[in-house]
């Protein structure tokens, strides 16, 4: 959400409003940085996007190494075979997720809405070189 704050009175209605109580002059910079910053929708894809490549994975190793450690702290009265392939399952819905998801964010990062293809700038026309200011006659003594 962004929000333009012109003058005193409307910072006074907004924190009136939302009940916020300010201490300090740096409480009120963080507030005002919050508030007032600016909302640019192709870098809040590309955030979404960064942290769904980078929470799925971590979530769900995390998971599977919790589950890991109680599997085989456990689990080791049912035998080994058992604890292999229980963690062999675990680790294995681990990858099934945590790819797709990485290969998705990266497929994703690399492309561009259709939007933001049309509104880049055109390119720098090609390079043309400016003649001299300056004239320099050699044949003068």
């Amino acid at each position: 959400m962004s929000l333009e704050i012109n003058d005193i009175g409307e910072l006074e209605k907004l924190l009136r409003k939302l009940d916020l109580k300010v201490q300090n002059l740096d409480e009120l910079k963080s507030l005002l940085a919050t508030v007032q910053k600016p909302e640019d929708p192709e870098q809040a894809r590309l955030e979404t996007i960064k942290h769904i490549g980078v929470t799925v994975p971590c979530t769900a190793a995390g998971v599977a190494g919790g589950v890991s450690f109680f599997l085989v702290f456990f689990g080791a009265a049912a035998g080994t075979i058992a604890v292999a392939g229980g963690l062999a399952a675990i680790w294995g819905a681990v990858a099934l997720v945590s790819i797709p998801a990485v290969i998705g964010a990266m497929i994703l990062l690399r492309s561009r809405p259709a939007a933001s293809a049309a509104a880049a700038p055109a390119p720098a026309p090609p390079f043309v070189e400016r003649p001299s200011e300056f004239v320099i006659d050699r044949n003068e003594p």
